[in-house]
């Protein structure tokens, strides 16, 4: 198999993922492509598609054994961190696949990433092409996390207490999350050591506290 640059005759279009029904549904267009590759990864560590290509290219002798195999999954990388989906143009009905949610570890944010190749015939050669931005070919399944929170008064006083918990979560780093609260620009990280804890926080007593990923982390988490 051989990567080559973002070429303007095989985009990705209008790629959108759905998850529901015990699956992820993938749907998208394009403009020229025999085969489309899907990298399902785990978001926990950097994808760096020249080495899952080369650790593919590995198990597979000759790119016409990749493109004969049957099923649509391919390949899982010995860390088990990456799985590869092949999807033939003439698979593909009305332009989606779906993926099996059992695919994916349960508390883990995954990335999916749809890339257009083209199998030449003459040479025996498998072409994978780049796409122009990850906006153009990956979506994400980010982990729903859902905090408690409860308010308590305070006598006297013109703050009240917010009751934050949130759950443990796999593989947290540290600010990840973070909180805010209504009508304070301000926003305060969340450690990995206040996981599972129910910390008290003294907020303006007609305000809400609110919840939401750190813009780096937009991909991993939902609240």
């Amino acid at each position: 198999m051989k990567i080559k640059e973002y070429s303007k005759e095989y985009p990705i279009i209008d790629y959108s993922l759905k998850v529901g029904n015990g699956e992820i549904t993938l749907k998208w267009n394009y403009k020229k492509g025999t085969h489309f590759l899907v990298f399902l990864y785990d978001l926990g560590k950097p994808f760096e598609l020249e080495k899952v290509v080369q650790e593919l290219d590995e198990n597979y002798e000759e790119d016409r054994f990749l493109i004969q195999k049957e099923g649509n999954r391919l390949y899982t990388t010995k860390d088990g961190r990456v799985k590869i989906f092949l999807y033939k143009e003439k698979e593909l009905i009305h332009l989606s696949c779906s993926i099996l949610s059992s695919e994916m570890k349960r508390g883990l944010p995954y990335g999916v990433r749809v890339l257009a190749g083209e199998y030449q015939k003459e040479e025996a050669v498998f072409y994978l092409y780049r796409e122009k931005d990850l906006e153009s070919s990956t979506r994400f399944v980010p982990i729903k996390i859902t905090p408690e929170i409860s308010y308590k008064s305070k006598l006297f006083s013109k703050e009240k207490w917010c009751i934050l918990r949130i759950p443990q979560i796999k593989d947290y780093i540290d600010g990840a999350l973070e909180y805010q609260i209504e009508g304070i620009r301000t926003t305060y990280p969340i450690p990995k050591s206040c996981l599972n804890r129910e910390l008290w926080i003294p907020i303006p007593k007609n305000s809400v506290l609110m919840i939401k990923a750190a813009e780096q982390y937009k991909n991993y988490y939902k609240v």
